[in-house]
């Protein structure tokens, strides 16, 4: 399967919280952190990360550029304590979905957060918060993608701070 999924002339509308009729030039479905040939590819000079689209208001009609919507999905345990739970979860997954998932499995620590949109890959950059818990309570690590050269590695909470803009996936 292919990493990515290219869309041209694609309406923003259901892109976006507040529901504007934008068209964006290119709409790039992202599946999987295997990304060289796009980041090669000549139309992808101006782009735009877009997550669940709250943090967006579009003043123009039209954008001669890329988004890019991450589709990288997915929970999983990685391992198993007494005292916590560790999960791999895909940056395009919901919000609400991981915290659902963490409700549905006994596992406390972010039912406070629930109700923020977005996906989980925007969360490190936001550092979410309500209620007293932030993300960076829980996050023990990101993996990320260097859209400057295609290269994954992964940041520890530490290293996230600075919020760096680039596609996420939070183990």
């Amino acid at each position: 399967m292919s990493s990515f999924h290219w869309e041209e002339n694609i309406s923003l509308q259901y892109y976006n919280t507040f529901k504007i009729q934008v068209i964006a030039r290119y709409v790039v479905r992202i599946q999987n952190k295997s990304l060289d040939k796009l980041i090669k590819s000549p139309l992808f000079q101006t782009h735009v990360i877009l997550g669940g689209g709250s943090n967006l208001l579009f003043v123009e009609k039209s954008y001669d550029g890329v988004f890019l919507k991450n589709k990288i999905l997915g929970i999983e345990p990685i391992s198993r304590a007494h005292t916590h739970t560790s999960l791999k979860v895909g940056g395009g997954v919901t919000w609400g979905s991981l915290v659902d998932y963490c409700l549905t499995h006994n596992l406390g620590g972010i039912e406070n957060l629930s109700f923020i949109p977005g996906t989980v890959g925007a969360a490190p950059i936001q550092n979410i918060g309500a209620y007293g818990v932030e993300l960076s309570d829980v996050l023990e690590s990101v993996e990320i993608v260097d859209l400057m050269d295609g290269k994954t590695r992964t940041m520890t909470r530490a290293e996230c701070q600075s919020g760096l803009p680039m596609l996420l996936t939070i183990d």
